[in-house]
């Protein structure tokens, strides 16, 4: 994705289209869907190790799945526009 956007003027290439605050919301969403999955493996690790799930693992990836849902909300509504 970094380089479509950042090679989006060579001929015969993918264009990126979006405005810059697009782009940010975009990485954004990258970032946080990353932080979800180590902290997923991290929660799993922990339920491996001591046989019961963490209770911050589940509160950080219910609070990250909010965070995804609204920057992916703004990033439809920026899409529209």
């Amino acid at each position: 994705m970094a380089s479509t956007i950042a090679h989006h003027d060579q001929p015969g290439s993918t264009h990126w289209t979006g405005s810059h605050e697009m782009t940010v919301r975009v990485f954004e969403l990258f970032a946080t869907l990353f932080v979800f999955g180590i902290v997923s493996i991290i929660g799993g690790i922990f339920q491996l190790r001591c046989g019961r799930a963490s209770w911050i693992a589940m509160v950080v990836l219910l609070g990250l799945a909010a965070i995804m849902y609204f920057i992916g909300q703004d990033i439809m509504r920026l899409g529209r526009q």
